[in-house]
C-alpha cells in the first residue's frame, strides 16, 4: 500500500512541476515523473500480486525490483530538475 501512495505522491508532483513548468516555460520533462508513477503503482500492484503466490528471484528482480528502481530515480531527477532552486535558494 505504501508504493502506491508513493505513486499518487509521485503524480501530485508530475502535476505541480507541470504548473510550475508553464509558468516559468520550461520544457515538459513533468512527464517523466507520470511514467515513474505509473511504474511505482506497477511496483505497488505486482508486490501484491507476488506476495500471494510463490514467485522465483528473477521474476521478482523484473516485475517488482526494476520497475520500483527506475520509477523512483525518474521521479527523483524530475523533483531535482523543478524544484532544485528551493535547495539552492539563499
Amino acid at each position: 500500500m505504501a508504493l502506491l501512495a508513493a505513486a499518487y505522491a509521485s503524480y501530485m508532483l508530475g502535476g505541480i512541476s507541470a504548473r510550475l513548468g508553464a509558468v516559468t516555460g520550461m520544457p515538459p520533462r513533468y512527464r517523466i515523473a507520470y511514467w515513474g508513477a505509473g511504474l511505482l503503482a506497477w511496483s505497488g500492484v505486482a508486490r501484491l500480486l507476488l506476495d500471494l503466490g510463490r514467485a522465483g528471484t528473477m521474476l521478482r528482480l523484473v516485475v517488482y525490483d526494476l520497475p520500483l528502481v527506475v520509477g523512483s530515480i525518474a521521479v527523483l531527477i524530475v523533483a531535482l530538475v523543478y524544484w532544485g532552486w528551493l535547495v539552492h535558494a539563499k
